[in-house]
């Protein structure tokens, strides 16, 4: 009985070894370069047949679903076993949006179709016609590559991921406030500042302070009062609480010193007295109302900026917001002040000739330094030294359009009254 032909077939080439497969209308190199050919030929026919996804796992996998079937899901997913063979913790909101994107979008479309059947272009033209953003399409596209990775990794595709084109994402200016709305929402009188926030004072700091030092919101979640160093002029960024309500290191590990305006401190010091009054400041600043969880609940800033917003008739801003604003305001302030002289290796900076951004990323968190989690870290406490001595009255400059702000509010009521 005649054997069964394979579905390729190799041949030589300019001194190198091509393949096709089965259907395939030409010859593709394998990068295998012929020599002695009765050595190099089977590497040649096994490149081939790992390419025609003959071995033994592609019988497994009738279709994608079977493939996916154990990803995304805990005790179960082979990519977060690698992850975590690694070091790397996936939080279990990720975890969640992957399966929930690999069921209600891929799966439905290309869980039937066998793993030699999909193609980047294929893919490409169902994830441009999806109905939604560009960025839910990115998102959908990272989780489907993370499945496909493996599939091609065991031969089981003949694409890479990378032939699949993502979708370019255009993302929109975030809004930010005027200084007139932040000097209305954010008023320079203590007193003031009370009366307008009332029952959500702690929450008008933690967004005060969340502004004028550029915090994520995670990090003022976990921020904790032995960080907070008034007489240094700042405070330090160790800790955050990620989306999954569990402390951990903050985003890109951007453990960092950060310069406070005395104002945002005078406010701490302000909330801190109530705090201890009422047994709420014993460890983080803006602590929780219940015992489960000791810092602030992950909703309770953008609810409560909603909420003044609308009562103020102010514009759409968002907590995320309120820190592309202190980019703003903070690189106007820096631009000014020509601080380039200031860096040196010492204190953990590089001789630059865009100083402002420098400094700026160092306030942010836009970088990754490696650094312990320790509140009296001597590197940190350093920095926090450093920035006071260079520093801090640019910083503390940081609410000075507020005088300005209520200066034109008055001249403006005094042309309404007729005076």
């Amino acid at each position: 009985m005649a054997r069964k032909p394979e579905p390729w077939g190799v041949k030589q080439r300019r001194g190198f070894w091509y393949y096709k497969l089965a259907g395939d209308p030409s010859y593709r190199s394998t990068g295998i370069a012929v020599g002695n050919w009765k050595r190099t030929k089977p590497h040649a026919e096994r490149f081939a047949q790992d390419q025609a996804a003959t071995g033994p796992r592609a019988g497994q996998y009738a279709t994608l679903e079977a493939y996916a079937a154990p990803y995304f899901i805990p005790g179960s997913c082979p990519w977060f076993a690698r992850e975590h063979g690694r070091g790397n913790t996936v939080q279990d909101h990720y975890r969640d949006q992957h399966r929930a994107r690999l069921e209600i979008h891929i799966l439905p479309q290309f869980g039937r179709v066998a793993p030699g059947d999909l193609s980047p272009v294929a893919i490409e033209r169902w994830l441009y016609g999806l109905d939604y953003a560009s960025q839910t399409k990115k998102h959908i596209l990272e989780a489907f590559r993370i499945v496909l990775r493996d599939m091609y990794r065991e031969r089981l595709i003949r694409f890479t991921p990378d032939d699949i084109t993502p979708p370019v994402v255009r993302h929109a200016e975030t809004a930010t406030f005027t200084d007139d709305e932040l000097a209305t929402i954010f008023p320079s009188d203590m007193a003031a500042f009370r009366e307008l926030w009332g029952r959500r004072f702690p929450l008008g700091v933690l967004l005060a302070v969340a502004y004028s030092t550029g915090m994520r919101t995670g990090e003022m979640r976990g921020l904790q009062w032995p960080a907070i160093h008034a007489d240094r002029g700042g405070l330090v960024v160790v800790a955050t609480i990620n989306r999954d309500g569990v402390p951990a290191i903050p985003k890109a590990k951007s453990v960092r010193a950060i310069p406070v305006p005395v104002w945002s401190l005078a406010l701490l010091d302000s909330w801190r007295a109530v705090a201890a009054a009422s047994e709420a400041g014993a460890g983080y600043v803006f602590p929780g109302r219940g015992d489960r969880h000791p810092w602030v609940d992950s909703g309770a800033a953008a609810h409560t900026l909603e909420v003044m917003r609308d009562r103020l008739g102010l514009s759409h801003v968002t907590p995320h917001g309120l820190r592309h604003g202190y980019n703003t305001r903070m690189r106007g302030l820096l631009a000014g002040a020509g601080f380039d002289p200031y860096f040196d290796r010492a204190n953990g900076f590089r001789m630059t000739s865009d100083a402002t951004d420098a400094v700026l990323r160092a306030f942010t968190g836009h970088r990754s330094p490696r650094m312990t989690d320790l509140y009296d870290h001597p590197e940190l406490l350093g920095q926090l030294d450093f920035y006071k001595e260079h520093f801090l009255t640019l910083v503390n400059s940081f609410w000075a359009f507020r005088d300005e702000e209520e200066n034109r509010r008055e001249i403006r009521q005094g042309g309404h009254n007729g005076t």
